[in-house]
Formats: C-alpha cells, sequence, structure tokens
C-alpha cells in the first residue's frame, strides 16, 4: 500500500505513516528524512528535491563519499518499495537528487521548525535551482560524484577523465563553479600550484557574477584559497580568508564550515608558532563539530591539539634552554670579569 502522509517526530526521532507504522531508521536516516521534509513542506517550483551535497553535510553522513550515500540511500528505498512503504522519489536512483513524493501539506513535523533545524546543524544547505536544469544536470551530478569518489580513493587518472566528463552538461553557474574547485584541488594534490591557483580565482570571479550571490558557496571558495594559500606558506593571507569566510557565516548557522574555518584557523596560528591561539581556535573547533556529531573532524582536532601541545612543550624547553644558556653566559662574562679585575 503507497502512503501518502508521514508524521516526524522531534520528540521521539521518528517517522510514522497515518497507520501507526514506523520506519526502521537509523540516526543518519532520520536525519535524511527531516532534511526532505524541511525542503518539501516549503512551496517550490522543484518539488524540494536535494542533492547529495547537501545530505553529506547531515551528520552522520559526512564520513560517506557521494556514490557510496548513493547507494546506501537506494537500497533504503528498495527495502521500503518492498515493504510497500516508500515515500522518497529521485531523478536518479543512485545519484539522486532525491524529494518526497507527497504535497508539502502531508508532511506533518511534531515539533518546532527551528528544533529541527537545529538537530541536523545546518540551516544554509547548497542551493541548486534544479527546474532550471534538465537530463544533463544530473549526467554532470553523477560524473562529479563518481570523480570526487575516484580522487578520494587516490585513483587520480580516473577522477580526472569523470571531472572532464562532466564539463559538457555546464547548464548553471553554480554546477560550474563546484567543478572548478575540484579542478583547484586536483591541481593541488599533484603540485600544480600554478593551475591550482587559476582555478580558485576563476572561480571566485564567477562568483561575484552571480546576483543573487551563493553564499555557501562563496565561503567554500574562500576556505579552499585560504588552504592554497597556507599550502604556498602565505600564512597571513591565509588568515584573512578564514576571517573572510567567518564573516560570510555570522547570522546563519552551518557548524560544519564553521569548525573547518576555525580548525583552519588553528592551523595557520600553530604555523605561526603561537599556540595559545590556536589552541583557542581548535577548542572552538571542536564545540562545533560537537553539535553536528562531526566525527571526522572531532579526531582531526584531537590530533592537532596533541601535536600542539608537544610542539608548545618543545618550545618551551627550548626557550628555556635558551634563558638558561643566556644566564650562564653572562655569569661567566661577570665572573672572567672579576677575575680581571681582581689581578689589575
Amino acid at each position: 500500500m503507497e502512503m501518502k502522509k508521514i508524521r516526524i517526530s522531534f520528540k521521539n526521532r521518528s517517522v510514522e505513516a497515518p497507520d501507526g507504522f514506523r520506519y526502521p531508521l537509523t540516526k543518519r536516516f532520520f536525519n535524511l528524512y527531516v532534511l526532505l521534509a524541511l525542503e518539501r513542506i516549503e512551496p517550490k517550483a522543484g518539488g524540494g528535491f536535494v542533492d547529495i551535497d547537501c545530505i553529506l553535510e547531515l551528520p552522520f553522513w559526512e564520513k560517506n563519499q557521494r556514490l557510496s550515500a548513493g547507494k546506501q540511500i537506494s537500497r533504503h528505498i528498495k527495502e521500503m518499495e518492498r515493504l510497500g512503504r516508500n515515500v522518497i522519489g529521485y531523478v536518479q536512483r543512485v545519484s539522486g537528487p532525491f524529494h518526497l513524493e507527497m504535497e508539502p501539506g502531508d508532511v506533518y513535523l511534531e515539533g518546532e521548525i527551528a528544533d529541527f533545524r537545529s538537530l541536523l546543524g545546518l540551516s544554509m544547505l547548497p542551493e541548486f535551482h534544479l527546474t532550471d536544469h534538465g537530463a544533463e544536470f544530473y549526467t554532470f551530478i553523477e560524473k562529479l560524484s563518481e570523480g570526487d569518489d575516484a580522487f578520494n580513493k587516490g585513483r587520480l587518472d580516473e577522477a580526472w577523465n569523470r571531472y572532464i566528463e562532466a564539463v559538457p552538461p555546464w547548464k548553471s553557474i553554480e554546477g560550474k563553479i563546484i567543478l572548478w574547485h575540484r579542478m583547484s584541488k586536483f591541481f593541488q594534490l599533484i603540485g600544480a600550484l600554478h593551475l591550482a591557483d587559476i582555478y580558485i580565482r576563476g572561480a571566485y570571479n564567477m562568483i561575484s557574477e552571480m546576483r543573487p550571490i551563493n553564499t555557501l558557496i562563496l565561503t567554500e571558495n574562500r576556505l579552499l584559497y585560504a588552504e592554497f594559500q597556507m599550502k604556498v606558506g602565505q600564512l597571513d593571507k591565509a588568515e584573512n580568508l578564514y576571517h573572510e569566510a567567518l564573516n560570510l557565516l555570522r547570522g546563519k548557522i552551518n557548524y560544519r564550515i564553521q569548525g573547518e574555518i576555525y580548525s583552519g584557523l588553528g592551523k595557520v596560528n600553530e604555523m605561526k608558532q603561537q599556540y595559545a591561539e590556536a589552541l583557542s581556535f581548535y577548542r572552538s573547533a571542536l564545540s562545533s563539530w560537537g553539535i553536528v556529531t562531526y566525527f571526522h573532524g572531532i579526531q582531526d582536532c584531537y590530533s592537532n591539539i596533541t601535536n600542539l601541545y608537544f610542539y608548545w612543550a618543545e618550545e618551551e624547553r627550548r626557550i628555556s634552554r635558551g634563558k638558561m644558556f643566556a644566564t650562564a653566559k653572562n655569569n661567566y662574562k661577570n665572573v672572567n670579569r672579576h677575575a680581571i679585575m681582581t689581578h689589575l
């Protein structure tokens, strides 16, 4: 039996059908249903579709690659179809995008909207104006996802080929910018820094011409350029870019990106040997990522803090040894001066 309505309870962390059937969901899939519901209840021409990139920003999804996440959602859809309970629609079964196959009025959120958004830790998600694109756009997303999966597994030749295959379906400025960001990361990894610089600055120029400007994509651009500047040793420029990204997030809630900014500022200050400031930023990153349970970031942060304390201790010992040497040297000079004076 096909169900046309669902109720999502914030208090019970549950999704139920009108007949009382409770969907068997893990925490990650409950978050997915919440995101799809939040997008669906708003009257949008695109039908509330959500791209894989948005889903990977959710708590408990951040460790997944795009292709892996798409396959998990596809398996879930297949199981719900077997039970006659599926409510998730899609353009392509694995690569998405996905939405709830029901009218906005048939989605009931039991709780405050603000609480649901706070649960996800995200109020600003990448927006793709899907009604402006046809099948070529979804081919672009599929090739981009395959390229990212290969890139993250170190299969660089395959990643490059998938990115190149994603080029022809350029129908939106957002898609082109996102691809240029990928190109910049690719060239950074292989050491072609001049090309990485060209792509990241080219993407920034395109973002600047957008009306309205997509704040999330601009923030990502500033983050990528900060990482690039840090890699080439331009720490002051990197620090300024991180602060620019932080200013872009003011008044918005996006704990995942906020954590990345604080972590970047921590690394910059650590490289400047400003250890107290670095520790403060790492702790801020921990606080942000803890809210959205971003395990990978939390682990990296604890590792960075551990290393920081080691370097800090080494620096203190070096300074202490320097002071002891200076004191001994002065004492030696004073003793010699006294010995010379007494023999005159």
